[in-house]
């Protein structure tokens, strides 16, 4: 029986049948909140089978009842699964079946979505108009149907980010390690020895005045800095490091990469350029022909000697962030 490592985010998710099998079982995504979501498929406007009844996650997300068959039903209530990320073990049940919708909080209405509504300060019927509301202005793109769960122990679960279903051993999860100053300072000098990170140094002296108290590097443009990530698995090391600057109207650039310690050898196994998205790997998890790298939005994976994006969870947002 396979077991699904279901990331837990605070997004969205695609089906899972496309995911690859990692030892132990396969991975996808779920949404965290005050009552966990375990995100099955996305579905693209999907219609509710009832009035929207709540809101989900971070209160940019409304559910409601989902449209579902009796043998998708069995296959998912009353389920167990085990959450990770959290403060310690902790494990949930599967009590129901949603539909979620994602929606943007346009500047004008946060007051109303983070104040009346946060604080339960309205009445009944502005309260139901208000997530009809929601639900219509969330893009059809960004529903899902979603498992609620019931955790065995709220503070254990407390920021749990993923989780995995199933009663086989489970696969091997490694939190980052310690990083030391030597090993980061190796790893910062061949990231900028990188090709895709010389390409982006280019840009950046030909768009900004670095003469004129601008960094040296584009990675420390606008206040960056790269983030240096280490995963450790019995004699495997790899060591990501990664970083994303700027974005309103000046320089902007994003890249990353990751290697495998072999001895002293410093073996390139993923990059931005040859996978597209940007990560931000939060765990890695022992994969039938590789470890898996994932964050709270996005997933790879090797697909014979490339690494490619079998996840990305990230919603639509049409708000200008400048």
């Amino acid at each position: 029986m396979s077991i699904a490592l279901l990331l837990i985010g605070l997004f969205g998710i695609s089906t899972p049948a496309t995911i690859p099998t990692a030892k132990g079982g396969q991975i996808s995504f779920v949404q965290a909140g005050a009552t966990p979501h375990l995100l099955i498929e996305r579905r693209p406007g999907a219609e509710c089978a009832g009035a929207p009844d709540d809101w989900a996650g971070h209160r940019n997300a409304v559910q409601c009842p989902a449209q579902i068959d009796a043998g998708l039903a069995t296959r998912w209530i009353g389920r167990t699964v085990e959450l990770y990320g959290g403060a310690g073990p902790c494990t949930a049940e599967v009590v129901d079946l949603h539909l979620l919708s994602w929606f943007d909080i346009g500047f004008d209405f946060r007051g109303t979505w983070f104040g009346e509504i946060k604080h339960e300060t309205i009445d009944a019927p502005t309260r139901r108009a208000l997530l009809k509301a929601a639900m219509e202005h969330a893009p059809d793109a960004d529903r899902f149907l979603a498992a609620a769960l019931k955790v065995s122990d709220a503070k254990a679960c407390d920021g749990a980010r993923w989780a995995r279903t199933g009663d086989t051993q489970p696969a091997k999860i490694e939190a980052q390690a310690t990083v030391d100053a030597r090993l980061s300072a190796a790893a910062l000098q061949r990231f900028r020895a990188h090709e895709g990170h010389r390409a982006l140094q280019q840009r950046y002296v030909a768009e900004v005045d670095t003469t004129r108290k601008q960094p040296k590097h584009w990675d420390n443009f606008d206040g960056g800095s790269p983030w240096v990530k280490v995963f450790a698995s019995g004699k495997q090391t790899y060591v990501y490091v990664g970083t994303s600057v700027g974005g309103c109207g000046d320089f902007s650039g994003d890249f990353w990469v990751i290697w495998q310690r072999v001895g002293e050898k410093w073996v390139p196994i993923a990059d931005a350029d040859q996978v597209g998205d940007f990560i931000l790997p939060a765990l890695m998890i022992e994969g039938d022909s590789g470890p898996l790298f994932a964050d709270h939005t996005v997933l790879i994976a090797p697909n014979g000697p490339v690494y490619e994006v079998v996840e990305d969870v990230d919603v639509q947002s049409y708000i200008c962030p400048c």
